[in-house]
């Protein structure tokens, strides 16, 4: 994501198709909630262009914890979201032996 002149990266915490939390690498001050900012999603080495609003942040030190809703997701990106949700829970399953 850009921020402040330069590219904030990190990893999702939680992912779906309406939105994330990730834990991003900051500098200065996070951005406010009801920012909008354009996001680059790497999944499964596919990489989603999408756009989303900051919902809140909490910051951790030199990381910023930062829920985000995505915004108009075209429904091909959607489905991949939703794909990748429901694999992640069925492994999760597979790891509590349900």
């Amino acid at each position: 994501m850009p921020w402040a002149g330069g590219q904030m990266t990190g990893e999702t915490v939680d992912v779906s198709e309406a939105g994330m939390r990730a834990l991003v690498d900051g500098w200065g001050l996070p951005p406010d909630p009801g920012t909008h900012l354009p996001i680059s999603l790497t999944l499964d080495e596919v990489v989603l262009d999408l756009r989303g609003e900051v919902v809140w942040h909490a910051v951790r030190g030199a990381q910023w914890l930062m829920a985000m809703r995505f915004d108009d997701v075209p429904e091909k990106v959607a489905d991949r979201l939703r794909r990748r949700v429901f694999e992640a829970l069925r492994a999760e399953r597979a790891l509590n032996g349900r």
